[in-house]
């Protein structure tokens, strides 16, 4: 079933000096429409990768979830990138240096906000810190692809 949202809102604040930050750093090329999506899709994944990895979804439910990330990512990033959208980028062969350095740095913010994520006595605050961290550095991938 297709779905479509047009969504529209209001930044503010920190989050207005931010994004600001992002469209001046967001390259040659890159469209504003572009950079928007990239990064709604970034943070939809992010946060239902952290959800599934939490749990918080029945089995059937994450494993439905999982199939809509990976043709996300897939349409992103080209077929047979990842057999699973909680690996993310780990399994492709990069095209270039650049990518398979950004890939291993995806990989290990993933695999430690993963880990964060599992320790119950963290903070919410050292767990955002963290996400943003990783969000930033799959924002800059997605741009380099040109997504």
């Amino acid at each position: 079933m297709k779905k479509a949202f047009k969504v529209e809102f209001t930044l503010s604040g920190d989050l207005a000096e931010l994004y600001a930050v992002t469209i001046a750093e967001r390259g040659e090329g890159i469209s504003l429409e572009q950079m928007n999506r990239s990064l709604v899709v970034a943070g939809v994944l992010q946060h239902l990768s952290a959800l599934i990895v939490q749990g918080y979804f029945d089995e059937l439910k994450a494993s439905r979830l999982k199939e809509i990330m990976n043709r996300v990512l897939q349409k992103a990033l080209g077929k047979g990138v990842i057999p699973d959208a909680i690996e993310l980028f780990g399994k492709h062969a990069p095209d270039r240096d650049s990518d398979k350095d950004r890939r291993e740095s995806l990989l290990k913010g993933l695999e430690r906000l993963e880990q964060m994520i599992k320790n119950k006595d963290l903070p919410p605050e050292i767990l955002i810190n963290e996400a943003s961290i990783l969000k930033k550095k799959l924002d800059k991938f997605v741009y380099g692809l040109g997504a």
